[in-house]
């Protein structure tokens, strides 16, 4: 009917807003984890005993004024190195949840311009949750008269990172996340279905026996993916 169309529609307005939320908070909240998780190499070469420190207010600034694309999730993460070299790097992590031609573009204009204002390394990563199997930017380049430019960072798809019955099984926060957002995808703007995917992970969390604070932090998360419309919401709750 108009009125379940329209009511979709403004769920599927409110979702876009609040996954670029759920993801900065995840990562914020597990930022070692996500790197274990998603980036190994990455995990391998920070030394997280020296702690880090977020620059996302930096970030917005350092990028204010970029023509290449809408920002959704990015993360700027001042951390160490563990190979003796500068006292400190950075690592700029983004989340992108659609399709984007200049995707590329924007990350190079990125690190470049990351790198410019502090002189120091920069690791740029990104992590794709879209559902086009097709999309895989992982490489700028760009020439004229003798002149070359060429750009590639690491990327992760999570249609094909794992296998859902992997993801089933691995006891990291992540994986739960990753099948969080994939039921996502799966529901796309059938509400019904988005409900009943919602319904099944909330039982997951607890049967995963995390402790209290890591449901929460995850609930959470599941809330700003997986939202519903106020009457679902409210069966939801009394489920």
């Amino acid at each position: 009917s108009p009125a379940r169309l329209r009511r979709d529609t403004l769920v599927d307005e409110q979702m876009t807003a609040d996954m670029d939320g759920g993801w900065k908070q995840i990562i914020e909240e597990y930022l070692e984890e996500f790197f274990h998780f998603f980036f190994p190499a990455v995990h391998a070469g920070i030394d997280f005993r020296q702690g880090y420190q977020y620059l996302d207010k930096e970030l917005a600034q350092i990028i204010v004024g970029a023509e290449s694309g809408r920002r959704e999730v990015d993360k700027l993460i001042q951390v160490h190195w563990q190979d003796g070299g500068p006292e400190w790097i950075l690592v700029h992590v983004e989340v992108q949840a659609q399709r984007e031609a200049d995707f590329a573009k924007r990350m190079c204009v990125y690190h470049c311009r990351i790198w410019d204002r502090y002189n120091k390394p920069v690791v740029s990563l990104a992590l794709l949750v879209d559902g086009d199997p097709q999309f895989r930017p992982a490489r700028f380049h760009h020439q004229k008269a003798g002149c070359r430019l060429e750009f590639t960072f690491p990327i992760v798809k999570l249609l094909d990172f794992k296998s859902e019955q992997e993801l089933a099984v691995d006891p990291s926060p992540f994986a739960i996340a990753s099948l969080i957002q994939l039921r996502k995808l799966q529901a796309g703007g059938n509400v019904e279905r988005r409900y009943t995917f919602k319904l099944a992970l909330a039982h997951e969390l607890y049967r995963r026996g995390y402790e209290r604070n890591a449901v929460l932090k995850l609930f959470r998360f599941m809330d700003y993916l997986l939202r519903l419309p106020e009457d679902l919401s409210v069966r939801f709750c009394g489920e």
